[in-house]
Parts: structure tokens; C-alpha cells; sequence
């Protein structure tokens, strides 16, 4: 079986160095060495040696660490039928770890590919990542916190929920972390670069009918304008994602890579494809003719604070026919404001009015950007039509979704009362997702849901 070693080698640098570099270093060369090879020569992918086997348990007892009963569950794995199918899991035990094993009992055999999952901030971070982490150690993982949940199981809250993407989907996965997101994105570049690299490609030579790429962003780190731009300009591969949320809190949220827990970063997971895929955008807004010119803005803190000359509050009231004060959060909700790339409204949010004359959005404006105004629809209707028309373009069944839903069409949907109508238009297929603090397609939008949809394997 493939991947035990690497496995091995893991859980005895993790277990040695409890999360300190230093020692994580001084562990990887004492293996090496004790193994006369580099450690990158090990991956989940790599055939097993039973002889390599037994040196590295004899190498973890000598640096005190007993892997032997890992190895043997690994083994037992082994002899379980892998998983083909895409599964979907949830969870909403109180302990990390056993929310984690009730995650892979969900998935049953999992062996290769790729694990996403996302949890909410009830769970202590680190101890999540850990945890998810030592129950798919065969699996590429990445995920993250979340504002509420969403899976067959319907939007929930207080609970963990992941999709399992098997190598019958694709044929491999490589992850990077972008760290300082607030500082920049200039490591996005570098990363994607490296990612690439690891397919044997140059990143602007990936072919895009072969490779996808899924983005998690701190949703409170104000980097992800950036990052977007970055990733399109090293690479024309899509990266499709959402920004991580903390359950309504707005005070921190986290990203997650194989066991680490990151914040103010984002993960890149770059997937070379064995089935077709192609994405949903659905957002449920028609646009008006009325626009809205931004003449004075502080792109850096996504607030506007002039309408075309005038204190923003007034003029963006103006244009919806009500005063001022009755601009509240409501009436910003079901009436955003949408940057036209074709017929189709790119999403600006407003979050919240400050001091009573300017507009903080939940993504960046410029100034300049014209933006019409948008009316809400049906976003069950909606999102059903649009799934449906992906469905059909890949020529076949889908076999799994990733959703990212922003939080306030989450919200709406429960003001509303439509929570199942919305999750029962996801029809009967494998998903999991989460509600965003913002959606990321070509560039980081708000008030849509992205659906990243894979064909189903033939």
C-alpha cells in the first residue's frame, strides 16, 4: 500500500517536535540520515517497503516516539476496498477527535486524493487540524473555520463537514500556504510556481481543462483582492474558493493544511483532473439600469465614502428612493450594488454604514468602478437553474460539489424561511461547502454562491 512510510515519518516528526521548528528540522535530517535518502523521496503516493517500514518504526522507538500501532492500522486499511466515489461527511460531535473519526467513517476507505473540510470555530483549531489530519493520513487534507455549515444534512451550525475527492478523480494533488495575507500577496506567486513545479509544468503553460486550483482565504485578513490578482497573473488556471469565517464573531479565523492551523494565510490546493469540471456561479440578483460612480474611496479599508460627488449614504439612498436613514441593513442586503463584466453582476456587499456618511463594503471598490444597483430574486430558483445548466455543460452527471455560499445569502435564506428549498436545489448529489465571508472566481466577490462542480468518473 502506498503512503504508509510517509505517514510514518509524519506522525514521528509531529510527535518529536510538538510543533517547534527548530526540533521539526533537527527530526527530518536525523531520519534521513538514519535512512540514507532524502525524506522528499517518501510521498502518499510512493510504493511501501515492508523493510523501510520496520526502520522507520525502529527509528521513531530510538527518538522515543512508537509508531508501531499506527503502521499496523495502516496496514489493516489496506486491505479495505479503497473508495471510488466522491463521499460526502458531517459531524457535530463536541471533541475534535471524534469528530474526525466520524468524518472517516463517513468516508470509509479513503487512500490518496484529496480531503476538504470545514469546521466551525466551536472546535479549538489546532486540535481540529490535528485530529482530521491523523484520521486521513493517507489523503492530501486541506479546510477551513467557517460561518455555518452546509452538506446534505442541510445549513448547520456547531458541527464539521468535508468531501473526500478519490485519485479516481485525479490523478494528483499538490498544497502551498501563503502566509502574512494582510501584508500582500507577493508568496501566492512563488507559491503557485512551486505547485506547478511539482507537476513537472510551468504555471503559465498549465493546461486549464486539466488542472483546477481551490483557494481558502482568512476572511478578516483584507488580502484577498490581492491574492486573486496575483494568482491570475502567474497562472490562467482557475482558483475557486471562499474566505473563512468565525461563526459571526469577526475576531479571527483559520485556514487549514494537512495538520497545521493557519491565520492571516491562505492554502492552495492545485489538482490535476481525471474527469471534467466547471463552475457555478450563482448569484440571485437582477441588475437596474441605475448605476452608482465611486469618486471617493480607501480601497485598503473597502470603504466609500462619495456616490458620484455626493456623502455616499445619500446618494446610494437616493438611488433606492427611500432617505437616508432608512439606508439600514436590510435594505443593503436585498439591494447590493454589482460590477457588470457582461450581463452578469459581479457582487460588492455593504457591510455596514460608518459614521452615517460612508459605506464599508465586504470587498474592495475603486474608484471609478461604476456599479449598478441590484434587486434580489429567488435563490432556490436560482441556484437549481444554474447547477442544472453546469450539469448539462460537463456532458454528464456531476459526482461532487464544493460550494462556497456567502454568509449573508445564508442569512437570508433563514430570514426567509427557504433553507431547505435552497439545499434540496443542490438536488441529490455529493457536496459539502461552507457559508463564506466572501466567495473567491477570478476575483473575491460577495453575495454568490461558487460551486466548483466535478464530473462524475465514467
Amino acid at each position: 500500500m502506498p503512503g504508509i512510510i510517509a505517514a510514518l515519518i509524519e506522525e514521528i516528526i509531529k510527535a518529536r517536535s510538538r510543533g517547534k521548528s527548530e526540533i521539526v528540522r533537527s527530526t527530518r535530517e536525523k531520519i534521513a540520515v538514519q535512512l540514507g535518502r532524502p525524506l522528499e523521496s517518501f510521498t502518499i503516493d510512493s510504493p511501501d517497503d515492508p523493510a523501510i517500514v520496520e526502520r522507520v518504526i525502529g527509528i521513531g522507538k530510538n527518538l522515543g516516539i512508537d509508531v508501531s500501532r499506527l503502521a499496523a492500522r495502516l496496514e489493516e486499511e489496506s486491505t479495505q476496498e479503497p473508495t471510488l466515489e466522491s463521499r460526502w461527511a458531517f459531524s457535530n460531535a463536541v471533541s475534535p477527535g471524534v469528530a474526525a473519526r466520524e468524518l472517516k467513517e463517513a468516508v470509509g476507505g479513503a487512500r490518496g486524493g484529496l480531503f476538504v473540510y470545514f469546521a466551525s470555530t466551536a472546535y479549538q483549531p489546532e486540535a481540529m487540524s490535528w485530529a482530521v489530519k491523523s484520521e486521513f493520513q493517507l489523503c492530501k487534507v486541506i479546510g477551513c473555520t467557517t460561518a455555518g455549515e452546509l452538506s446534505p444534512r442541510g445549513l448547520t451550525k456547531n458541527s464539521v463537514v468535508g468531501l473526500y475527492l478519490p485519485p479516481s478523480y485525479a490523478s494528483g494533488v499538490e498544497l502551498a500556504v501563503v502566509t502574512e495575507l494582510s501584508k500582500g500577496a507577493a508568496g501566492a506567486t512563488k507559491a503557485v510556481r512551486y505547485l506547478a513545479g511539482q507537476f513537472g509544468e510551468e504555471s503559465l503553460n498549465l493546461d486549464t481543462e486539466r488542472y483546477v486550483g481551490i483557494v481558502l482565504a482568512d476572511g478578516l485578513s483584507g488580502g484577498e483582492e490581492q491574492l486573486m490578482v496575483a494568482l491570475g497573473g502567474v497562472t490562467d488556471v482557475l482558483f475557486i474558493g471562499g474566505s473563512a469565517g468565525d461563526d459571526l464573531k469577526f475576531k479571527k479565523t483559520w485556514i487549514f493544511c494537512e495538520d497545521k492551523a493557519y491565520s492571516d494565510a491562505a492554502v492552495l490546493a492545485l489538482i490535476k483532473l481525471k474527469v471534467p469540471y466547471t463552475i457555478a456561479k450563482t448569484q440571485s440578483f437582477s441588475m437596474r439600469e441605475t448605476t452608482l460612480e465611486a469618486t471617493r474611496v480607501d480601497p485598503a479599508e473597502r470603504t466609500v465614502y462619495e456616490f458620484d460627488g455626493k456623502p455616499a449614504v445619500e446618494a446610494y439612498a437616493a438611488a433606492l428612493g427611500i432617505a437616508p436613514e432608512e439606508l439600514d441593513q436590510e435594505a443593503m442586503t436585498s439591494h447590493p450594488l454589482g460590477l457588470a463584466v457582461g450581463d452578469e453582476p459581479y457582487v460588492r456587499s455593504p457591510q455596514q454604514i460608518l459614521d452615517g456618511r460612508g459605506v464599508k463594503f465586504y470587498c474592495r471598490v475603486d474608484e471609478g468602478s461604476k456599479l449598478h444597483l441590484l434587486d434580489n430574486t429567488d435563490i432556490p430558483g436560482d441556484t437549481e437553474r444554474d447547477v442544472a445548466e453546469a450539469e448539462t455543460s460537463l456532458g454528464r452527471p456531476i459526482g461532487a460539489m464544493l460550494v462556497f455560499n456567502c454568509i449573508l445569502r445564508h442569512l437570508e435564506l433563514e430570514s426567509r424561511g427557504i433553507v431547505a428549498p435552497f439545499v434540496n436545489a443542490l438536488g441529490e448529489r455529493t457536496f459539502a461547502g461552507f457559508s463564506t465571508y466572501g466567495e473567491q472566481y477570478i476575483g473575491h466577490i460577495n453575495q454568490t454562491a461558487t460551486i466548483l462542480c466535478f464530473g462524475k468518473p465514467k
